[in-house]
């Protein structure tokens, strides 16, 4: 028998207990409609999960494009140390989950069976990156930051609590805040600084080869302070930066 005439008596075959299963109900016939909504809702949930994969991309930009990079070097602290404090692990595990399951319910939908296990994720991948750029880009990131942050407040950290927990640790000998009062009449010279999203000030004792510096030191200016805790409420300064914030101020001010 030839390979054609033993392929068609195969297919007869299979044809026909196909119909014999059908005929004694073993098999139950579905409409087309049914197979045209079961793919429609793979498909849809398939593309949530990618856009919600997609917006946590855009909140992983988002919080360590807002990292204060810039301070890393004042710190002392080498890239990989800042990189792991400042990596959102959080929601690039998010990421990945939604990703994961985005894909198996696309691999379920019609069609999909004919390309590549990893060609097809390669295009939900950077689908996945593309999308989160543009979420990002348009500031939805900043939306989803603020609402979580409110109305989820002891389970998030936004932007700005991830940044005080960098910037602003008087154990590890850093704090920031606002400039309250100055005094460079005493000995040693002080200021007085409280953190802009708390009530507790602290008197900063100024280290005399900071005399280069003491012209930041101004009521309503926002500055980094390094040096050493020596009581509850006080701290010796060795090194003084102004603020981003403030430094863009400045900026404007003199455009």
């Amino acid at each position: 028998m030839h390979k054609a005439e033993k392929k068609h008596v195969e297919h007869s075959t299979l044809k026909e207990g196909v119909l014999q299963q059908i005929t004694s109900g073993d098999v139950e016939v579905r409409p087309r409609w049914h197979f045209v909504l079961r793919n429609s809702l793979l498909w849809l949930a398939g593309t949530m999960l990618l856009v919600i994969g997609a917006l946590s991309v855009s909140i992983v930009i988002f919080l360590l494009r807002g990292q204060p990079w810039e301070m890393r070097q004042i710190f002392g602290m080498s890239l990989p140390q800042f990189y792991l404090q400042a990596f959102p692990f959080l929601w690039f595990g998010v990421y990945f989950f939604f990703l994961i399951v985005a894909e198996i319910v696309i691999r379920r939908t019609k069609g999909t069976y004919r390309y590549s296990p990893l060609r097809l994720s390669l295009v939900i991948l950077v689908a996945s990156v593309v999308l989160g750029s543009i979420f990002y880009f348009l500031k939805i990131s900043h939306g989803i930051d603020d609402a979580l942050g409110k109305h989820t407040p002891r389970m998030y950290k936004t932007l700005d609590q991830r940044r005080d927990g960098l910037m602003h640790r008087p154990e590890k000998g850093r704090i920031m805040g606002i400039v309250q009062s100055v005094d460079l009449s005493g000995n040693p010279q002080t200021f007085v600084i409280m953190h802009p999203r708390g009530d507790r000030q602290r008197t900063v004792q100024i280290d005399g080869r900071l005399l280069e510096k003491i012209s930041l030191i101004r009521v309503g200016a926002r500055l980094h302070v390094l040096g050493k805790p020596i009581g509850d409420d006080a701290f010796r300064a060795f090194d003084i930066h102004l603020s981003t914030d403030t430094k863009k101020k400045v900026r404007k001010m003199i455009r």
